[in-house]
């Protein structure tokens, strides 16, 4: 991996913790997906549904009714294949080149993440850690990028790795974790100190967040 990451919070704290000891914390899948009362922006009600459809031409029925579906809607055929999700941020040349106003990434990102970051600059050094300490730990798991797909016209699989466009501003890379016997948070996992290849964390109010003539200034 030649891009940059870089992880937000609403703690400071936490993200000290994440670069003096490389604390993982991974969060449920199930918490991303509780949307009902969220002001953020940040979840997803569709989160981890097996597949995604179109409307036309789907129906319901119910003693002896029918009743046409007026919207797209998800399924959920089983078990999710994966119980746990940890996100960053991509910053690589197509995300920078998809900012707009000037910005490198997108300042809903500070509503629906967290007004603190740590820029992993060694992003290549990092997923190899992380890689290290799954393996290490013996858990299935995948990382990869997220794919986002229009929600008028797609149809067919979702998963870990597919989310609607209407949150293609997050340039999500994922790490999903298969631990379904673990129904809280993971956040026992520790990497060792981070300094060497992520710094921060730094506040907002400290971020210029622009991209002019070429030069990134976070």
């Amino acid at each position: 991996m030649r891009d940059c990451l870089i992880k937000f919070s609403r703690e400071k704290s936490h993200l000290v913790d994440f670069v003096e000891n490389g604390r993982i914390y991974v969060n449920t899948a199930v918490f991303f997906s509780e949307c009902e009362n969220d002001a953020t922006g940040q979840f997803d009600k569709f989160e981890m549904a097996s597949s995604y459809h179109q409307h036309e031409g789907a129906s319901i029925e119910i003693a002896g009714r029918k009743f046409k579906i007026a919207a797209p809607f998800c399924m959920q055929e089983g078990s999710p294949e994966y119980s746990h999700i940890f996100c960053l941020y991509v910053l690589s040349e197509e995300s920078i080149s998809r900012a707009t106003e000037g910005k490198v990434f997108d300042e809903r990102l500070w509503d629906e993440f967290g007004e603190y970051f740590v820029l992993i600059h060694n992003a290549k050094a990092f997923i190899e850690r992380l890689d290290s300490k799954l393996r290490e730990l013996k858990l299935n798991y995948k990382a990869d990028y997220v794919q986002y797909f229009c929600p008028k016209t797609h149809e067919g699989d979702v998963g870990a790795f597919r989310k609607r466009d209407t949150f293609s501003h997050q340039e999500e890379y994922r790490v999903a974790i298969d631990k379904p016997d673990i129904q809280r948070p993971i956040d026992d996992m520790y990497l060792g100190d981070l300094s060497e290849i992520a710094y921060g964390p730094v506040h907002k109010s400290l971020s210029k967040n622009s991209y002019d003539n070429g030069q990134v200034v976070l």
